[in-house]
């Protein structure tokens, strides 16, 4: 039997949300409401429809490489230069390749519990669990506190990985506090801001970090189209930083990474502002709506300004999530994301949120009170 490297055989694989066609087999169901993986519920903008069918011709040739013109389109879209953007195979290659491409024995990487678990990952894969310098959160939110202390106090942080907002909680960090944990961060660290739900985020207080990217060349900040354009799909993820940094990532991609159609539906979807905005709007009205019916059950729901709710059953919230599979609906156990007493939610469309409100009250019911 051929061996492997120890630090492959540690690694707990990631474990994507309840696929629709599996639960409709195992349970014999011909209608799921998905609302596992923080997917659009909106569906695609015909733009990017329109697009796809148009570069569908092409695809027997190769992408362009240098990725050019959506390189181009980013950086007008965010005001900076295209030697800045690095593009991925959604923001989790970025993730690994900030990983490989920086890492030297010695150095460690700043992750904090409870969250997106692909930080924790890549850093076992090309550095080993010794890698990982974890910080404990605060009631659902990082403790930003005891992330100033570490980069001050401990060597060799090679980088830190923060999500604002956060998955799976759906805190943020207010701009004062990231302005802070930015000023007392040292140059030689970078700072890696996953914004992946920056976009649906609405809070007063809440700033990207792109606004200091000319003062700290150690920021780097990724943006996913996954979420809010809704192109989960097709993989499509990108960073901004600083000329140089964005050089020697690019250096550990793959050859054509992102596909012709990928690249096709994100230049669509950049030109559609009609349809990202139905989508946040749809997102706000949902969001306070699930806020509201959960919160009315007696459970604590965790403040979020990501396109998802985090809440806490009172006990045995796989139960409850078994419950409600067997009504239709699927919804996100965190035991991987380290929060076992918690499920997570996303908003979905009117007639989404309102078959999980019928499937959630009913499953309650079923396991509490039964």
């Amino acid at each position: 039997m051929v061996s492997f490297n120890s630090r492959v055989n540690k690694i707990s694989p990631y474990i994507p949300g309840k696929p629709e066609e599996e639960l409709k087999r195992e349970l014999g169901l011909d209608h799921i409401v998905k609302l596992a993986s923080n997917e659009s519920p909106m569906g695609v903008s015909p733009l990017v429809k329109e697009a796809i069918l148009h570069e569908i011709e092409r695809v027997p040739l190769y992408p362009d490489d240098t990725y050019l013109t959506l390189k181009k389109k980013l950086a007008l879209r965010h005001g900076v230069t295209p030697q800045e953007i690095v593009l991925g195979n959604g923001s989790v290659e970025l993730i690994k390749n900030i990983v490989s491409s920086s890492y030297e024995p010695g150095d460690r990487f700043l992750i904090s519990r409870q969250s997106f678990m692909m930080y924790h990952q890549a850093v076992q894969e090309y550095a080993g669990e010794e890698a990982v310098r974890w910080v404990e959160t605060k009631d659902y939110a990082f403790d930003m506190e005891e992330f100033i202390r570490i980069v001050r106090e401990e060597k060799r942080i090679k980088a830190v990985f923060i999500a604002n907002p956060n998955n799976p909680t759906g805190s943020f960090i207010p701009e004062e506090t990231l302005l802070r944990f930015l000023e007392n961060c040292p140059p030689e660290t970078l700072v890696v801001m996953d914004e992946a739900y920056a976009l649906f985020a609405d809070a007063e207080g809440f700033a990207s970090a792109l606004k200091w990217r000319d003062r700290f060349p150690n920021l780097i900040v990724l943006e996913t189209f996954s979420k809010a354009f809704g192109l989960a799909g097709l993989r499509v993820g990108y960073g901004i930083a600083h000329p140089e940094v964005a050089s020697s990532i690019m250096k550990v991609r793959l050859p054509f990474h992102i596909s012709r159609l990928s690249v096709a539906a994100a230049l669509a979807a950049l030109d559609d502002e009609e349809f990202l905005q139905k989508t946040l709007e749809n997102n706000r009205r949902g969001k306070a709506f699930l806020l509201r019916e959960i919160e009315a059950t007696g459970f604590r729901v965790i403040p979020s300004q990501a396109n998802f709710l985090l809440f806490l059953p009172p006990r045995d919230p796989i139960a409850l999530v078994k419950a409600m599979e067997r009504r239709g609906v699927i919804v996100r156990s965190l035991v991987a994301f380290g929060v076992p007493e918690g499920i997570r939610v996303t908003v979905g469309t009117e007639e989404q949120n309102n078959i999980f409100l019928k499937a959630f009250k009913e499953a309650v019911k079923e396991v509490y009170h039964g």
